[in-house]
């Protein structure tokens, strides 16, 4: 049951998505959402199916307004599962990751933010990191580490028309010279 009679202050996936504790609805047998709002699964984009470890951070930043059990089933995610990712450590390859995610970050500044993935794998094994580029790649998407392009120069005036130097653009009846 989403309802709860003691009201809570601050409760960023309650109130953000209609729930309002204690509004009435444990009386009632019925769940109790403001009009227009949508469960969380149904409206977010953000947080899709078995994505469960973004809904596991949400529900650990947010257990002080809210308790664990409700946010579970708001996301319809078990209690054991949330304290099971609580308690798991880094895997090998988080951890490598996080590492190559240190020289990425030093390569990407010291280019002055241009060096896509396929650039910065080769600097990555220049300096005997072995490493692929799709890792690189996926890496530096999840962190928001997209590289800057120039534009190109794009000559606008063709002064080379052969046509008067100056034309009358019957505006003013003037001829500019």
């Amino acid at each position: 049951m989403l309802a709860d009679t003691t009201p809570r202050s601050g409760a960023f996936i309650g109130t953000a998505f209609g729930y309002e504790p204690g509004a009435g609805a444990a009386t009632q047998g019925k769940r109790d959402f403001a009009p227009g709002a949508r469960f969380i699964k149904e409206s977010s984009r953000l947080l899709r199916e078995g994505d469960h470890e973004v809904m596991f951070r949400v529900i650990d930043t947010e257990k002080v307004s809210i308790p664990v059990h409700r946010s579970c089933a708001l996301f319809g995610l078990s209690v054991s599962g949330y304290y099971a990712w609580k308690g798991r450590t880094l895997s090998r390859r988080q951890k490598d990751d996080m590492v190559l995610l240190a020289h990425i970050r030093s390569q990407f500044s010291t280019s002055h933010e241009t060096y896509a993935s396929p650039r910065m794998t080769v600097e990555l094994q220049e300096d005997g990191i072995q490493v692929g580029r799709h890792r690189v790649a996926r890496l530096m998407r999840d962190n928001g580490l997209k590289a800057l392009q120039k534009r190109r120069y794009k000559k606008t005036t063709d002064s080379d028309h052969g046509g008067p130097q100056y034309a009358d653009f019957g505006l003013t009846g003037h001829r500019f010279r």
